[in-house]
């Protein structure tokens, strides 16, 4: 979106929230007429009161409050289970809009994720750490780690999203990151670990990785998963669900690490797949009403400077269309 865009956006909101508080003013009327006449601008109106009354909207907006008020944070759903309808949105929309003024606009934006982790990285943000031991952590939006750093070991936790780790040699210390699903053991390498509801990843750009189940308390594992461990190396890579380890092809290895260089690359995938991929990247909420465009495969590489950008990208070339309200929310349609 262009700064052109932003702006005409930003007027549009304020004059609709204006409009929806009151009759106007015989000199607000007249301002609000003379904005009006121009076509873009009743087009960004126009547009902006369609999808404030989509029963679509209405319906995330109304399940997001009732997690937030049940001190949930709303999860994108995987695509392959259920279409993603709404991404996490921290309060209802009459209170965003309650902060917009005619004059000096500004928009609530989303706050970091409510992780409970030592280092989290904010939606939209890509959060570079340095630990103790000099190994280096690259944390996507949405994400967070725990660390335990001890005389025998490191570990991570991952506890939310995606976390790139280039880590430094001790054979004394081996490095240890953890999810709900894996085991990872590593001395010194380079890899990324993505963690959602149904699977898991391990992608290994350089070095030496050991994977293996991880053990919950409550858990009764077989002979077979207590038993199984995979020995990854450069360019390999696994998916991990509850009772099974995959091993991913080099392609998807490869296209796995893109998000590192600030890019992401999808080959004939779903769009709601592709949205569910970029939404982390996005410092504003993410609404998705075009249940037939969601369906539509499309393939490309986006740019993670802008994602705003990539996810209208995305977005039209499975023909569908874009709005946004800087700061709040952006919504497919």
């Amino acid at each position: 979106m262009t700064s052109a865009d932003h702006t005409l956006s930003r007027h549009a909101t304020a004059w609709f929230v204006r409009l929806d508080r009151g009759a106007l003013s015989p000199q607000e009327q007249a301002a609000f007429d003379a904005w009006y006449q121009n076509p873009a601008h009743a087009q960004a109106f126009n547009t902006l009161k369609t999808l404030w009354q989509s029963d679509a909207l209405h319906t995330a907006l109304l399940a997001t409050e009732q997690h937030t008020a049940a001190g949930e944070t709303p999860k994108v759903p995987a695509p392959q289970k259920r279409r993603p309808s709404f991404l996490p949105f921290p309060r209802a929309m009459a209170a965003a809009f309650s902060l917009v003024a005619l004059v000096g606009i500004s928009f609530w934006a989303l706050s970091p994720p409510n992780l409970d982790a030592d280092y989290v990285a904010a939606p939209g943000e890509l959060r570079h750490i340095t630990l103790e031991d000099g190994s280096q952590v690259l944390l996507s939006g949405g994400s967070g780690i725990t660390l335990a750093f001890g005389a025998t070991e490191r570990r991570v936790s991952l506890v939310a999203g995606k976390a790139f780790f280039t880590v430094t040699p001790d054979t004394a210390r081996p490095f240890h990151v953890e999810t709900d699903k894996a085991w990872i053991v590593v001395t010194g390498t380079a890899f990324s670990v993505s963690r959602s509801p149904e699977t898991d990843q391990v992608h290994v750009l350089e070095g030496h990785v050991q994977v293996s189940p991880a053990m919950r308390a409550d858990a009764t594992p077989t002979t077979e998963t207590s038993k199984a461990s995979h020995h990854l190396t450069a360019n390999t890579g696994l998916a991990i669900s509850a009772n099974a380890f995959s091993s991913l092809p080099t392609e998807s290895v490869q296209t796995g690490l893109d998000w590192i260089d600030g890019r992401l690359s999808f080959r004939n995938r779903p769009l709601g797949e592709v949205l569910a991929t970029l939404a982390p990247y996005l410092a504003d909420s993410l609404y998705i009403l075009n249940d037939d465009a969601q369906d539509k495969a499309i393939t490309g590489f986006f740019s993670l400077k802008d994602p705003e950008a990539a996810i209208q990208a995305a977005a039209q070339a499975a023909g569908a269309q874009t709005k946004a309200v800087p700061g709040v929310f952006l919504v497919v349609y």
